[in-house]
């Protein structure tokens, strides 16, 4: 029998995922012709690979931490580059620009997490002392994070003209109620990486910690919810 914890982070996976699946869907049957659908598709869909292992734990496989490094590795910068695809799309909906300085800032941001992912999982030493992996969420999570909450405000004081109803409200509460619950995730995961088991234990720690992937429902919901009413909003606007 699997156990709650199983569910509720399985569960987690499947809002995100099926988040990303149904921009994409609807991506596609536009004709491609709203290119930010693509990134909210992008961005939902590739969100939460890195619980893949939590899920096979609480399903009673036998795996061992460190065998999965290079795949944290991989599914931790995509992480990142979901957060960066989501702060993509929600440019289209307000009239300030800044895409080239976002572009450039990111990807230097990105290299330094590609270089601090290196030193956490393939640098013996490095993932207890100086990079650990709790660590990255003060880093790179969390001030992204807030990037798409800083957007939301550009978008909430100058949208594009043709962005109306029902806006600012139900956008702001949906969106940014899901990525205030994405700021509590992580708390959550350095919570439970540094206390009450040893650095060493920092997987099983998050394994075994229902109230991360219950945020991340919640997170995934209201975002959902949000994005769809800003891309419908825009797109029925365009229309008329």
């Amino acid at each position: 029998m699997f156990n709650f914890t199983f569910y509720i982070s399985l569960g987690s996976f499947i809002v995100f995922f099926g988040a990303g699946i149904y921009f994409f869907t609807w991506w596609l049957k536009s004709n491609r012709h709203h290119q930010f659908l693509l990134y909210f598709a992008l961005g939902l869909g590739g969100f939460l690979w890195f619980k893949i292992p939590n899920i096979l734990a609480n399903a009673h496989i036998e795996i061992v931490q460190q065998d999965f490094y290079l795949f944290f590795f991989v599914t931790l910068l995509a992480h990142f580059l979901a957060y960066f695809s989501i702060i993509k799309g929600l440019t289209f909906f307000t009239e300030f620009s800044y895409k080239k300085s976002v572009l450039y800032y990111f990807a230097i941001w990105f290299g330094l997490a590609i270089y601090y992912f290196s030193l956490t999982f393939f640098v013996p030493g490095f993932d207890l002392t100086y990079a650990p992996v709790w660590a990255s969420h003060l880093l790179f999570f969390i001030p992204v994070q807030l990037c798409i909450l800083y957007e939301l405000w550009h978008i909430a004081k100058n949208p594009v003209k043709s962005l109306t109803v029902p806006f600012p409200g139900v956008m702001l509460f949906g969106t940014g109620t899901g990525v205030i619950f994405l700021i509590a995730s992580s708390l959550f995961y350095i919570f439970v990486q540094i206390w009450p088991y040893p650095q060493e234990f920092w997987y099983f720690a998050v394994t075994t910690s229902t109230n991360i992937s219950f945020l991340q429902i919640i997170s995934g919901l209201f975002l959902f919810f949000g994005l769809c009413v800003l891309s419908q909003s825009y797109i029925r606007a365009i229309k008329n």
